[in-house]
């Protein structure tokens, strides 16, 4: 779930929209809960202070008229506009994210991965990965930069996941159409860092855009939550 709602703590900091978590907020700290008594019980204490860091973890998450509004305030001013672009431009190669993309190449040292020319079992897990930041992350930030994306969101640089969807492709006429459209996600929602930025900064500083974005992300919660019920399918299946 952090890996999924990292981008959002980027933008929004303190304050992230609550229904850009999966599910109700009340529902996540029932299940924490529920897990973490069963857990505490069987004695596993690293499996509760897991659970408990995920419990912290959602405390940032409010109303999200507030969020909004709070996001939008505080880009008026340069230093927090500043920061935020430094941290997107930055987010690849943020530690965390990099422990998260390393721990599907447990074969093979990530950087041996030949992303120009991926050979297929990296390719598969190159779009294991892309299809999960599709399911959890991609509709929020769709909603909340209105389609203009910054590219360093993307959990690999632009080309490499479109080598990756190709050397997919190779063969597989039964999956055409879904390589098609992973790719056409990438060229027409991914733009260059500044100008999602911009756009988005801009975006929040208007009342009535701030009202259809708040509007969008409110169906958020229901659209992921249907992925995550889809989760045990094969990515891109």
């Amino acid at each position: 779930m952090e890996c999924a709602l990292r981008p959002f703590h980027i933008i929004f900091m303190a304050y992230i929209p609550k229904s850009l978590l999966p599910y109700p907020l009340q529902y996540i700290e029932d299940a924490i809960n529920i897990v973490g008594k069963y857990h505490h019980e069987l004695g596993n204490t690293a499996k509760v202070n897991t659970l408990q860091e995920c419990h912290a973890f959602l405390l940032g998450f409010e109303d999200d008229e507030k969020a909004i509004l709070e996001a939008g305030t505080r880009f008026n001013e340069k230093k927090w506009r500043d920061l935020v672009a430094e941290l997107i431009r930055g987010y690849r190669s943020n530690p965390n994210h990099q422990k998260y993309i390393s721990g599907f190449f447990t074969d093979k040292p990530l950087m041996q991965v030949d992303f120009e020319n991926p050979e297929y079992s990296a390719a598969y897990k190159i779009m294991t990965i892309y299809s999960t930041f599709l399911k959890y992350a991609h509709m929020g930030l769709s909603f909340i930069f209105c389609r203009k994306i910054p590219e360093s969101f993307l959990p690999f640089p632009k080309q490499h996941l479109v080598n990756a969807l190709d050397a997919c492709s190779i063969g597989d006429d039964r999956n055409a159409e879904v390589y098609t459209s992973g790719k056409a996600i990438l060229e027409e929602d991914y733009v260059d860092d500044e100008v999602a930025i911009s756009e988005m900064i801009k975006n929040l500083s208007d009342k009535e855009i701030r009202a259809s974005i708040i509007s969008d992300i409110k169906k958020f919660q229901r659209e992921s939550a249907y992925n995550m019920n889809e989760r045990n399918q094969e990515p891109f299946s």
